[in-house]
């Protein structure tokens, strides 16, 4: 009997080892569990930034990829309307190169005189003002009174107050010449001075020839 009771002793303190053992081991694996999920989550912490920071740079390459097409899609616009801005100033610098030669054709004809405009010319140069025919005919009449060399000045002087009607005056003729009396040239608009009884000296009303409109007398 006392050997199976020492047996069981002996048995008993190896049981309580062994348990004693398991227990450090067991704390051992907790200890060491408890800091595997420590650093579980750690790393899931870890995990969720790196997914957070992904996320981020995938929102970048986002925004980078649509900026480099609207620049893209820019650099066409501006081709396109770099091009039709250089159309257009070709086609403005065509418009102003015609103008231009149309006003350098203008000028050049302006500054030519036209043939009708100088045979007018010649005419007016040729043409004499009737108030210096009638002055000429008073002074003629009062120192030659002669009905023969009358009558052809009443006819000369007749004859250029009707192409004084007929005829167009320049606006040089139409001004007042410096240098002259104001009845010398008349403005437009105003009337040619006639031949009448009034414009002659008393001392020569007696006896008339002439046109009706138009009247002499010779002593």
């Amino acid at each position: 009997m006392s050997g199976s009771k020492d047996i069981l002793m002996s048995n008993n303190e190896k049981i309580i080892k062994c348990i004693t053992d398991l227990k450090n081991q067991r704390n051992e694996l907790d200890f060491v569990i408890n800091n595997q999920q420590e650093e579980k989550l750690k790393l899931q912490t870890e995990a969720e930034r790196i997914t957070f920071k992904l996320g981020i740079i995938k929102n970048y390459d986002k925004t980078i990829k649509q900026a480099e097409e609207s620049y893209a899609e820019i650099i066409k616009v501006s081709g396109q309307l770099l091009k039709s801005i250089q159309k257009n100033v070709s086609e403005l610098e065509e418009t102003m190169d015609k103008k231009t030669s149309t006003e350098d054709q203008s000028s050049t004809q302006s500054s030519t005189t036209p043939p009708t405009h100088r045979g007018n010319q010649t005419a007016r140069s040729n043409f004499i003002p009737p108030s210096v025919l009638f002055r000429a005919i008073q002074r003629y009449h009062i120192k030659r009174p002669s009905k023969a060399c009358v009558a052809p000045l009443i006819e000369i002087f007749n004859g250029c107050r009707e192409q004084t009607n007929q005829h167009p005056k320049t606006p040089s003729e139409t001004g007042t010449v410096s240098g002259q009396r104001n009845d010398t040239r008349t403005r437009e608009g105003t009337r040619q001075p006639e031949v009448n009884p009034t414009n002659i000296p008393k001392q020569t009303r007696s006896r008339w020839i002439g046109k009706p409109k138009v009247r002499f007398r010779i002593e």
